[in-house]
């Protein structure tokens, strides 16, 4: 037996045994767990906020019929603002969180995640030049921030693609370096964009910062419809990322297409983040972060790691908009700004980690 074939071996066996779920963590008491996790963030992010609310007034209307005046204004705090908030934040740190697990499962590189690639660059300069035209020059876009989002996210991711993988035939060491580049690219083409937004400016450098503030029902819309339209191309095929995962022979010996798995899988992704900006704007690090999180605690097979990033994203995304909310209250943080005081360290620790492993 060759050399190469005991290591590809002895990678096959090592994978399957992250794949495991940890001998301390059973499925019963981690979806239990999981629930009343769930249940805590989303009651203390109804009782949180610019109007204060007690727990008792909160379970009382929830659970209750409208009973006085009072009863209604609270009603109306919890169903008109902050109920939708906190299911918009939750959908978008989700499938923020499942696109990274996605991309760094496809390239094979722990640093991948929508905002290193650049695709949440692009998805951002492509609804920010939407918007301008919509409200500088009047032109009617339907859709216009989704729209422009979408095909920014695609472009870019499928620009990185052809260079990266194509071109230089070099991906897992120059991914991030492509992603990188065309993060500043798309940096300076929307700096370039904001000098000539006029009326819209105020609107779309507030959005670029991320934030889930004012948000309504109707902005559910952008992220569910990237989940929805993505959601075919990639639920299902945990078998094929896990295959992926152990590098392109080993998927080309058990009938997998890398280049088109890449192609299908990267193009959901890029779907699922572009939605996601759309909705509320550049949150970086939540892709990053989650995905690693959650390899820590149910393992590295993608049929355990999908839906429980799928998860802690959104119950990330949930405690740093509650750490948004109230740490300068009545003032509030940028979303986007929370997410980047924690995702930047954890950044940093991971780059360093990757350069030991490729000996740069």
């Amino acid at each position: 037996m060759t050399h190469k074939v005991k290591q590809s071996l002895q990678s096959i066996k090592e994978i399957r045994r992250a794949s495991m779920l940890p001998a301390s963590m059973h499925p019963v008491p981690l979806v239990i767990g999981a629930t009343a996790i769930t249940l805590i963030s989303f009651l203390l992010g109804l009782i949180a906020g610019s109007v204060p609310l007690s727990l008792y007034d909160v379970v009382r209307v929830l659970l209750g019929p409208a009973d006085g005046t009072g009863d209604e204004m609270i009603r109306m705090i919890l169903f008109y603002y902050r109920l939708p908030r906190l299911l918009l934040v939750f959908l978008v740190g989700a499938v923020l969180a499942v696109s990274g697990a996605l991309m760094q499962g496809i390239f094979q590189n722990p640093l991948a995640e929508p905002y290193t690639l650049g695709v949440a660059g692009g998805a951002a300069l492509g609804a920010v030049f939407f918007l301008i035209l919509t409200r500088s020059f009047h032109i009617w876009i339907p859709w216009a921030l989704t729209s422009g989002a979408m095909a920014g996210g695609v472009l870019v991711l499928l620009f990185i693609l052809f260079s990266a993988f194509y071109r230089s035939g070099e991906s897992k060491s120059t991914l991030i370096l492509w992603g990188v580049m065309m993060s500043s690219y798309t940096s300076a083409l929307l700096t370039l964009a904001l000098t000539f937004s006029g009326e819209a400016l105020r609107e779309a450098f507030t959005w670029l910062m991320g934030s889930a503030a004012n948000r309504t029902y109707t902005d559910l819309v952008p992220v569910l419809l990237g989940f929805s339209l993505s959601a075919p191309l990639w639920v299902g095929r945990a078998s094929v990322l896990d295959a992926l995962s152990l590098g392109d022979p080993y998927a080309h010996s058990v009938g997998v297409r890398p280049e088109r798995v890449r192609l299908s899988i990267g193009f959901a992704a890029s779907l699922m983040a572009a939605g996601a900006v759309a909705s509320v704007g550049v949150v970086g690090f939540v892709g990053l972060i989650v995905p690693h999180l959650a390899r820590h605690l149910v393992g590295w097979g993608h049929r355990r790691l999908l839906p429980f990033a799928f998860w802690l994203g959104g119950i990330f995304l949930l405690w740093a908009d509650l750490l948004a909310r109230t740490v300068l209250a009545p003032r509030e943080l940028p979303l986007g700004v929370v997410t980047a005081l924690v995702g930047v360290p954890v950044f940093f620790i991971l780059i360093k980690r990757e350069r030991m492993r490729l000996n740069m």
